[in-house]
Parts: C-alpha cells; structure tokens; sequence
C-alpha cells in the first residue's frame, strides 16, 4: 500500500517525471523513489548553501583543487611578509585584507552599517607594520573572523538576505545578499592571487639554492 504522499518518477522516453501519487493513479510504468511523507522532505536554505561554500572554500574539496588551508599550509613565517615580485602583494598583506573586510561585513550584519572604505589604511597594511603584528596573530585573525561570520550566518534564515544595511564603501542601502555573496567572490578573488604568490615565492626559493 503506497501512501498518498509518497513521491514517485514516472519514467517517460525523454526524462524522469517526479509526482505525487496515490493508490489509485500507480501505473506499471511508474517506479516508487520515496516513499516518506512530503513534510520530511527539505531543501537546503540559500543562506545554508552560502555557508556551505563558506567553509569549502577555506577547506572543502572544491572542483578548482585548491582551498586556503591547502594553500597556507604551503608556506612559513619566513616568507609571508615577502613580495615576489613588484605589483603582487604579500601572503600577509592578502590575508589581513580579506581579515578586514570579513570584520567589516560582521559589523553590517551587527549594526546595520560599516565603518570602512577602500582607501582606508587598514584595506592595505604594509609588510613592516605586519611583520610588527606576527604572522601566528594574522593568520588567528583570519580564522577567528571566518568562525564569527559564520556563526552569525546559522542565526539567519533566507529572509535576512533581503533585509538592507547601509554600505560606506560604496555609499547607499544594499541587501545583505550583496555583502554576504560578495565576501564569498571576495576570497575565490584573492584565493588565485595567493596561488600565484606562492608560485613565485616557491621559484625565487629554487633560484637562490641554484
């Protein structure tokens, strides 16, 4: 006996057809796929998917191979503070970066606004005045930052994505779904930046032992 909620495919020549069938409507081409009632059924929020890739992102298994973890557990203190090259910013320089901005989307979901700009200091500290800092207090910045924003995140439903905050970077009202989306682009961004630094990093090694 099929209960009346049970969910179904009803096999067709072009594609799997999914619907409700009862007792009465069970054809010989139909194939029972589920058969708890709909109520158990959920579909994961967008915030949970946000968050999902959230953590992937900084040590999933993602479809690009490389995560942060995998990438920071590349290097050393003795080279974070370095530049490989002119125009690439250090490791440091990209982590307190992203460290920043993760701090300031934590204040506009906190307050309903932020307080920093693109041209403020903090966007970009030097190497000396993060050499000062230490790479162990960076990079426990970064990770204390990611583990609040996502706490704060689980708190939320689906709802708060269209709730509206006041950016001062690019100065107006914008949903949450801006920030909170745009911190993810954020990271990929800097994610293949830090790829890139590490190479170089890694060839400039090679050259000096030569």
């Amino acid at each position: 006996m099929v209960n009346k909620s049970s969910v179904l495919f009803a096999k067709t020549d072009k594609f799997l057809n999914l619907a409700l069938v009862s007792p009465e409507n069970i054809a010989d081409n139909c194939l029972i796929f589920y058969t708890r009632p709909l109520a158990f059924i959920r579909m994961k929020s967008l915030i949970e998917n946000i968050i999902q890739q959230y953590q992937e992102v900084q040590n999933g298994k993602l479809w690009i191979g490389s995560t942060f973890t995998s990438k920071l557990n590349q290097v050393d203190e003795s080279i974070v503070f370095t530049r490989p090259i002119t125009g690439l910013h250090s490791i440091a320089e990209i982590i307190s970066h992203l460290t920043l901005w993760r701090k300031e989307t934590i204040l506009k979901i906190q307050t309903g606004r932020g307080s920093k700009t693109d041209d403020c200091e903090e966007n970009w500290l030097p190497n000396d005045k993060l050499e000062l800092l230490g790479w162990q207090h960076i990079k426990s910045e970064y990770d204390k930052t990611l583990t609040k924003l996502i706490d704060l995140l689980k708190s939320k439903d689906d709802k708060f994505l269209n709730e509206e905050y006041f950016d001062t970077d690019f100065k107006g009202n914008y949903k949450y779904s801006f920030v909170i989306n745009g911190m993810l682009h954020h990271d990929l961004y800097h994610l293949g930046q830090l790829g890139i630094i590490i190479k170089y990093l890694k060839e400039n090694t090679v050259d000096q032992k030569r």
